[in-house]
């Protein structure tokens, strides 16, 4: 099947009212939105609200993230072990038998979920 058209997707970053502001300008495009701002109850859905079904995904990057240089998405490139190796660090854990039952328990799950 040949594809005639398709719908861009469009990485939008600013505060609340920057992307209040750009609201209903962007057109047919998803939106991966990612909000400067203090992280509050509500604000993925007030984002959602501002884009409606446009939105594909909100991440909040607050003003500790920016200044410590941290990317919402860097987790994306990481395997799960190495994410929960460092969430593991981070809690000062350093049992090794921790990390053994996450990775029997992961891979028990992959091996059962359908292809």
């Amino acid at each position: 099947v040949a594809l005639t058209s398709g719908r861009r997707l469009r990485k939008v970053v600013g505060t609340f009212a920057d992307l209040e502001a750009i609201a209903g300008k962007t057109g047919d495009d998803y939106l991966r939105v990612i909000v400067r701002s203090d992280a509050r109850a509500g604000l993925a859905e007030d984002v959602r609200e501002l884009f409606g079904e446009n939105t594909v995904d909100v991440m909040i990057q607050t003003d500790a993230d920016v200044q410590l240089g941290l990317d919402p998405r860097a987790h994306e490139t990481r395997s799960p072990k190495e994410l929960f190796r460092e969430y593991l660090a981070e809690k000062k854990v350093s049992d090794e038998r921790v990390l053994a039952l996450f990775d029997d328990l992961f891979e028990e799950e992959h091996a059962s979920a359908p292809a």
